[in-house]
């Protein structure tokens, strides 16, 4: 189901959102923008999260779509198809990279982190795609996307 989906969707069939802002939203979020960088600067988490209550009020449905459209690019022709018995040779130094910088653990307060909480949530779903595609990297990518 998600290939169909995908398939329409990079073949046009489904259209992708974008937002599409009044005049009075787009000068409300210009009138905020100012707010908010005070907020920032002054390290104020409280004035922080109005503007930013204040901005989600503004963008209402809009909210969380993408301002512009993606453009998609057509893969080169002449580049190769990737054969899926080097999967575990392709993810391997993924699966290095992935351990050398791992800076979560299971408990950390994510109010303190210093990282998107979406960083941790794409490791998780690569470890899971590259475990399902490759067997052999299961028993070390597994536990990484448990974690």
């Amino acid at each position: 189901m998600r290939s169909l989906l995908a398939w329409l969707f990079l073949a046009g069939a489904l259209p992708a959102q974008v937002q599409e802002l009044s005049r009075q939203q787009r000068d409300s979020l210009q009138e905020l923008r100012p707010k908010l960088a005070i907020a920032q600067r002054g390290s104020d988490v409280a004035a922080v999260r109005a503007v930013v209550a204040e901005s989600l009020r503004v963008l209402g449905d809009q909210a969380g779509l993408p301002e512009v459209k993606d453009t998609y690019r057509q893969p080169s022709s002449s580049a190769p198809l990737f054969k899926s018995d080097r999967i575990a040779e392709a993810f391997g130094p993924y699966a290095d990279h992935v351990e050398k910088v791992r800076w979560w653990k299971i408990g950390l307060d994510p109010s303190k982190l210093n990282h998107a909480l979406r960083e941790t949530a794409t490791v998780a779903r690569a470890c899971l795609a590259a475990a399902r595609a490759e067997p052999k990297l299961a028993a070390r990518l597994l536990p990484i996307a448990r974690e």
